[in-house]
């Protein structure tokens, strides 16, 4: 194993989950690749699902597109976040598609283009935090249209992002888009490409042309209602100390753990600087097959785990780390969070893994 504990992406899982989601996609599907592609490596990732039958790509930075076309990613890919428009030449350069969500940013961007730029405009139905708010009132809707009207932009698509994937509040959202939509298609304006499904929608209800795609792609779901992807990225290493501990004896800072009988601690070379959060006490590692939970406050760089249960415990047993989503549920967080820390000083490992089982 190259070093004490590197970071697995499954490239099989990888596919099963993204053929899991290309069946069920009806449309198009953008997969979103941002952050690194959620701490899997878009390097790697992106030219995959290109290869796999991806339609689009979704980032969140010109950076992160310009990234992607270095890699060889021919895709169509999307920029959700901002771009500063003295970088819009970048844009058209690296063939990006920029996101529009007020008509100053519309009109920024068509003054600094030197030629014409593909964008999709962003329609906050009730995120609260980037779009045209035209249920708010009427100058809303007509600073839109002026800004479908620019010159040098052309408007290929467009979009809300639902705050929610069901419930009264999710209606509320697709009806407020459909009433833009349907005002858009009157005037003749509206974009050609129509997307809004998230990751939490793409497997229900979906809808318009395009599906936007991102922790289902890496093994997790937004509201836990189906396991039929599998977690992609583990965490693997090797038990790095041993100690007995005696009944009244403490571990870790503050003595947050105090043992009630004679425990064998088993010593991780792991911690909240490679994304373990410092409250996973509880949180189970396997260690040859046995759940041994951690107990303690995870440090920066080492964990500990209460491994009595595992005989003949030694120094250079293998050990995982608990998938993100018991992480997160133990934490109070989700698993987004944890799988896009920065893990810099990991190694990174991809495998063809031939055991499918969940």
């Amino acid at each position: 194993m190259d070093g004490l504990v590197r970071c697995e992406i499954d490239l099989k899982r990888a596919e099963q989950n993204f053929r899991f989601v290309r069946e069920r996609v009806g449309g198009l599907l953008c997969c979103v690749v941002k952050a690194d592609a959620y701490g899997h490596g878009a390097a790697v990732l992106a030219p995959l699902y290109e290869r796999w039958g991806a339609d689009w790509l979704a980032v969140a930075t010109a950076r992160e597109g310009i990234t992607l076309r270095e890699a060889g990613v021919t895709l169509p890919c999307l920029v959700l976040g901002y771009t500063p428009p003295a970088e819009a030449d970048l844009l058209t350069e690296h063939r990006l598609t920029q996101s529009v969500g007020s008509l100053s940013y519309a009109e920024a961007l068509s003054a600094a283009c030197g030629q014409t730029l593909s964008v999709h405009i962003a329609i906050d139905t009730g995120m609260g935090r980037f779009g045209f708010r035209c249920f708010e009132s009427e100058a809303v809707f007509w600073s839109l249209v002026r800004a479908l009207r620019l010159p040098r932009l052309h408007a290929e698509g467009i979009f809300t992002h639902f705050a929610t994937g069901a419930g009264d509040a999710c209606k509320k959202q697709r009806a407020r888009f459909e009433e833009v939509l349907a005002d858009l298609t009157e005037m003749g304006l509206k974009p050609p490409l129509v997307h809004g499904a998230n990751s939490a929608l793409a497997l229900g209800e979906g809808g318009w042309d395009m599906a936007r795609v991102g922790i289902l792609l890496y093994g997790y779901t937004p509201n836990g209602e189906t396991r039929e992807v599998l977690p992609v990225l583990s965490l693997t290493g090797r038990v790095v100390a041993r100690r007995t501990v005696g009944r009244g004896e403490t571990v870790g800072y503050g003595g947050a753990y105090l043992a009630e009988r004679p425990r064998l601690i088993a010593t991780l070379p792991v911690g909240y600087a490679d994304g373990i959060p410092r409250g996973a006490a509880g949180a189970t590692v396997q260690i040859r097959g046995i759940p041994c939970p951690i107990v303690g406050r995870v440090c920066m760089d080492q964990t500990t785990v209460d491994a009595t249960e595992v005989p003949h415990l030694q120094e250079g047993d293998v050990f995982c780390l608990p998938d993100f989503g018991e992480l997160a549920a133990v934490c109070g967080t989700i698993p987004y969070e944890l799988l896009t820390h920065p893990r810099t000083r990991l190694v990174r490992v991809y495998t063809h893994r031939e055991d499918m089982g969940k």
